[in-house]
């Protein structure tokens, strides 16, 4: 329940910093293929945010595995009892 959490505040935080729509000096909008560019440093921390909880969440996802493969094997072990 904690993983689905963190990926909804996560996707929350994309949307509403590329969604937003920026307003330049004299009161119009920016043109759209301006906002984003390739080196735009925030851009970048939110990749590295993104990719570091992608690897973190793999982690978990193989703890857990374990933890259920002990426990599956314990419940064999108790019925052959």
């Amino acid at each position: 329940m904690g993983a689905v959490s963190v990926l909804i505040v996560c996707a929350a935080a994309l949307w509403l910093n590329g969604f937003c729509l920026p307003i330049n000096q004299n009161g119009g909008p920016k043109q759209w293929h301006n906002l984003k560019s390739e080196n735009d440093p925030s851009l970048r921390r939110a990749i590295v945010f993104l990719q570091s909880m992608d690897s973190r969440l793999k982690q978990k996802v193989k703890e857990v595995q374990l933890e259920t493969n002990e426990v599956e094997m314990i419940n064999d072990v108790m019925q052959l009892v």
